[in-house]
Order: C-alpha cells, then structure tokens, then sequence
C-alpha cells in the first residue's frame, strides 16, 4: 500500500490484537461488528480481527450517502461499529487467539459476514454468510484458479460487495499478495497503469462495465503484467 509492504506475519499479528482488543469488550460469536473504512491495511486487519474473534464481519462502504448507511446499521443493528481503525492495540497479546480465548466458541456453522445487496430491485437486503461455505468457496478459487504465492491481486471491489471478501480473505488465505490502491487511484488512469506495472499485477476482478471503460483508456495495452480478470456482478456483452 503506497510503497509500504506488509509481512503475512505483521499482518496476523495486528489482526490477533484487534480480536483480543474486541473479546475484551465482550464482543463475540455472532455478535455483527460493522466496519466503515476505505480500502487499507488497517481494513485488512480489522477485518481478519473480527474474524479470528469469532464476531460477524459488515463491510460498509464510507463513501455511500449518509441515509443508505443509516438504513444498513439501523437494519443490521450491529453491536459495535468503527468508523475508524482500532488503535493502542500494543498492551494486547499477538498470539492466536483460540476458543479459550473467544467470548463464546467459534464452529464452522457461525455467521462470518454479512453483506448488503445494491438495492437495485428493492430495498437494500442482508445476506449472511456462515464460516463453513466461505472457507469452502476460498478454497476451490485458490485450486481452480491456481491463485497461490505467485499471484499478486490488485484489491478493487467496494467494501460493501461480496468481491472484497474474495480479494481479501481469498488472496491472503491461498498465500497470494494483496496490493491495495490509494483512495480515488481507481479512477486515475495514469497512477492505475503506473500500479499496475510498478507492482506487477496478475489479476483484478472488475465488473463488465468497469472492464469496458478500462479497455477504452489510452495505456491500457501497457498492462501486460495481467493473466487472470475474474469478471461479474452483471450481464457480459457479447462484444465485450
């Protein structure tokens, strides 16, 4: 991120703390925690925090409109919600916190995250998800997709969209290396080639619409590093 790296051990580390910091607040299994924050290494963390606590991970995205946030956490009614990252976390173990350890046991039947539909055909809906599907779809995209230290994956979905489960979780948990653009890079053509390039990716996941108008940029023949652009979330034009 921004020319800084982060180890997988820097990372499990934080990540650990952040769930002691919640298990300390009495925050647990199917207890929802809503996360408001853009993309980042302190998201990363926070949210393999809430994971290893054994609490219910929502991403929400803090650029939507203030009303459609409010509907998400009126409707979710999380126990906890940051809106920024958890610090002071260096008093608090970094080992693995393990049931012992947990408010309330961790099973492979309890809620892992919960996401928020687009709205588009009605009133925004939550859809949870429990442990033991997540790992199962993670770990058929790494075999199937062969996504393993070899990959580096550029994280481009919403938080709020059920791709940054994958770009997080899936990339980190089949070893890959995650590079996360800086706020608004996105929609900067020149630093996204530049990225691209300097941080040799091989895959990003977009939308169709997305890929069509990253296809129609001057400099997109420059992004050679890619292999693999896992595409979804709407119709695929034929032309496209």
């Amino acid at each position: 991120y921004e020319g800084r790296d982060y180890s997988y051990r820097h990372i499990n580390e934080r990540a650990n703390q952040v769930a002691r910091w919640l298990i300390e607040r009495g925050i647990g299994t199917e207890d929802v925690v809503a996360v408001l924050l853009a993309r980042s290494p302190e998201l990363v963390v926070t949210a393999l925090g809430i994971a290893k606590s054994g609490a219910t991970y929502l991403p929400v995205d803090p650029d939507y409109p203030a009303d459609r946030i409010g509907a998400i956490l009126a409707d979710a009614a999380p126990k906890l919600v940051l809106r920024e990252p958890i610090t002071d976390l260096d008093g608090y173990s970094a080992g693995n916190p393990t049931n012992t350890d947990r408010v309330r046991p961790l099973r492979p039947h309890n809620l892992a995250y919960v996401i928020y539909t687009s709205g588009s055909t009605g009133t925004p809906k939550g859809v949870a998800l429990p442990h033991a599907p997540v790992a199962e779809y993670l770990s058929w995209f790494g075999r199937d997709y062969q996504e393993d230290g070899r990959e580096t994956v550029l994280q481009v979905a919403s938080t709020s969209f059920d791709a940054s489960i994958e770009e997080i979780f899936g990339t980190l948990g089949n070893g890959a290396r995650l590079v996360i653009p800086r706020r608004g890079g996105l929609r900067d053509v020149g630093y996204l080639t530049d990225l691209l390039v300097r941080e040799n990716i091989t895959a990003m996941h977009l939308v169709p619409s997305l890929l069509g108008l990253f296809l129609s940029l001057p400099g997109v023949s420059q992004w050679r590093t890619l292999r693999r652009i896992p595409i979804g979330g709407e119709a695929l034009p034929g032309e496209l």
